[in-house]
């Protein structure tokens, strides 16, 4: 049986230059693929934070208590798990259970929502989401992987994205 050439494939693909320049422009715009794509509405100050997650190597966002941080870190992992497949995205915090904290967030808040459902893969182990006290995977059908780590046990592991909570 002969070699399938993927790149070929893709390109073959209806309006594949129109879904190239779709998909740079919510790379680049993180917000409006949120409230777009997943249907899913942001205060205006979201807005201005998910566009900064989506454009800069590195930010520090510094809010108040009940501001919403966990919530929009949550929904911003799963937005960058669909706009790059296949990346390994690690939510590290100092202690284990702060950083299953993200995870459960798209557990508690997320699948309530058809159009984030529709990118998880519920199909491992029958559910959508892992969760114990240390340890938090949720796994997305581009082939993404959000998970959670305590700051002593990211050592060895690799990671596309990186998300800091509760950074000391």
């Amino acid at each position: 049986m002969p070699a399938i050439d993927k790149a070929s494939q893709i390109r073959e693909l209806k309006n594949y230059e129109a879904w190239q320049k779709q998909i740079w422009y919510w790379r680049t715009h993180l917000d409006r693929f949120i409230e777009e794509y997943f249907k899913i509405k942001l205060k205006p100050s979201q807005r201005v934070d998910a566009r900064i997650l989506g454009n800069f190597q590195s930010i520090d966002l510094v809010k108040n208590r009940g501001a919403g941080k966990t919530w929009l870190i949550a929904i911003c992992a799963i937005a960058l798990g669909v706009l790059y497949p296949g990346s390994s995205i690690a939510v590290i915090s100092s202690t284990a259970e702060q950083a299953v904290l993200v995870v459960k967030k798209i557990e508690e808040k997320f699948l309530q929502y058809p159009d984030v459902l529709r990118e998880i893969n519920a199909s491992r182990h029958n559910k959508p989401v892992q969760i114990n006290p240390h340890k938090g995977v949720c796994w997305l059908k581009s082939g993404s992987k959000i998970e959670s780590y305590s700051m002593g046990t990211l050592r060895g592991n690799r990671a596309k994205i990186l998300i800091c909570d509760e950074a000391p």
